[in-house]
């Protein structure tokens, strides 16, 4: 019954009204963080914040509605792009998109404020683990150290290289399509004839947020795709 009486009311704009009496139209843009409040109110039946004020100077701004709602307001898309990665969805908060706005609402309250507000319910990525390895084979003295055969580290880079970022506690970054950057470390080092194979692993990347830019140390390589980086890449520096 509920479903036969909003497509009654769907020829008439679909309206609700905020707490000052006025419309909320669906798919708008807000200007600030206390705009896009009072319409969600009008949903999860909690004031607010009024946010910093400072979206101007940070591309966005933010505040909650008790612990029904997180809201952010954009003033570019590259920002809410960044933003959107570095905070992805759960089973427990399921951000609710719109023009220059998102809604991570809890309690199941998506479906709730997309009827009232518009926007598009995003669902949570699939996380994976990224894989690379990094053959070094360097004729260059000092160059590999071999360490204690047998072990998990059984090589690895003399600090006092040239590739001294690739020494150490060395790190390899992962960039998606959408400029979420993250870091893992370094997991092994096996010995393969001169040829030290240093292996990292990058986990907790969103799925479907290609192609991915791969570093090690400061060393870069082509993007490469999801699959390429769930199976493994390989990276060489140095010749036999």
């Amino acid at each position: 019954m509920k479903k036969a009486a909003v497509a009654v009311m769907a020829g008439a704009l679909v309206l609700g009204l905020t707490s000052c009496g006025s419309p909320v139209e669906k798919d708008a843009t807000y200007g600030t963080v206390e705009e896009l409040g009072r319409a969600v109110k009008t949903v999860v039946e909690v004031d607010c914040g009024k946010g910093t004020g400072k979206s101007a100077e940070n591309g966005w701004d933010q505040d909650t509605c008790g612990d029904r709602a997180i809201i952010g307001v954009f003033t570019n898309d590259a920002t809410q792009r960044e933003v959107k990665a570095k905070n992805p969805t759960d089973a427990d908060s399921v951000i609710v998109e719109g023009p220059n706005w998102i809604v991570w609402a809890a309690g199941g309250r998506e479906n709730d404020i997309k009827e009232k507000l518009g926007g598009t319910i995003v669902k949570a990525p699939t996380l994976f683990t990224g894989h690379i390895e990094f053959h070094v084979t360097s004729p260059l003295k000092p160059g590999i150290q071999k360490l204690k055969p047998g072990t998990k580290m059984e090589c690895n880079v003399s600090p006092n290289s040239l590739m001294k970022d690739l020494s150490g506690d060395s790190k390899a970054t992962i960039t998606t399509a959408s400029k979420l950057v993250l870091t893992g470390g370094i997991v092994s080092g096996k010995l393969d004839g001169e040829t030290c194979i240093l292996s990292y692993e990058v986990p907790k990347i969103p799925g479907e947020d290609s192609p991915y830019e791969v570093m090690v140390g400061y060393r870069t390589a082509d993007p490469v795709s999801q699959n390429e980086l769930t199976r493994g890449v390989g990276l060489q520096f140095g010749s036999k």
